[in-house]
């Protein structure tokens, strides 16, 4: 089954407060026995600077860096210490066969999307997590074989809100109902967010659509 969560002691807290319009999606997790937790991201955004000093600032990273640069994309692999709290999350989820899929920081919080065997895996996970202090907060449970809306099409919720309401307001209309600022107002992000969203969501959804196997 899968279950969505988030968790009030979110990864790179400090990191993500220097640079509130900053979008991290997780691409892969690893640990080993003399690291504790390496954690592989994609962030988006227009404050990456702001975003990088608050890595050297926070507390629970221990070391970065930047692997790959795309325009506006940047892929960081960041070494965590053995004290923030996504490490004990991630070692209770391999110790109770679970599998965290996808996960995603913003300045609203942490989201996370993660397979568990069955209800007693998750009761167990959860349990484990109170007991090293963490707090979660399950948002949505499901079987596997069934895709949330949010998830169609391999979208996030912050891009699929994005689009909806892009193209509620006009802003695929020739000619335009709403400008990329009115569309970053209505979304509460910034300019430079708000299309890195659309971009983002849309090069997903030609893929997702459109582009074969080949």
């Amino acid at each position: 089954m899968i279950v969505e969560f988030g968790t009030d002691q979110p990864p790179l807290e400090t990191a993500v407060s220097r640079a509130p319009d900053i979008e991290i999606e997780l691409e892969h997790l690893a640990a080993t026995g003399s690291i504790p937790l390496q954690a592989f991201f994609w962030a988006y955004g227009d404050q990456l600077s702001s975003f990088e000093a608050g890595l050297d600032e926070d507390v629970g990273v221990d070391r970065w860096a930047l692997l790959e640069a795309k325009g506006g994309d940047h892929l960081y692999r960041v070494t965590h210490t053995a004290d923030p709290p996504i490490v004990n999350l991630y070692r209770h989820a391999v110790a109770h066969d679970a599998i965290l899929s996808e996960a995603s920081i913003t300045n609203d919080g942490y989201r996370a999307r993660m397979f568990v065997p069955d209800r007693d895996a998750l009761n167990a996970w959860r349990d484990a997590c109170q007991e090293s202090g963490l707090s979660i907060d399950v948002t949505a449970l499901y079987g596997a074989e069934r895709t949330p809306p949010e998830r169609h099409h391999g979208l996030s919720e912050e891009q699929r809100e994005a689009l909806l309401i892009a193209a509620k307001k006009g802003y695929f209309s020739i000619p335009r109902e709403t400008s990329l600022a009115g569309l970053a107002e209505k979304l509460g992000v910034s300019s430079q967010a708000a299309s890195e969203r659309l971009r983002r969501g849309m090069e997903r959804l030609v893929d997702d659509a459109l582009v074969d196997d080949e």
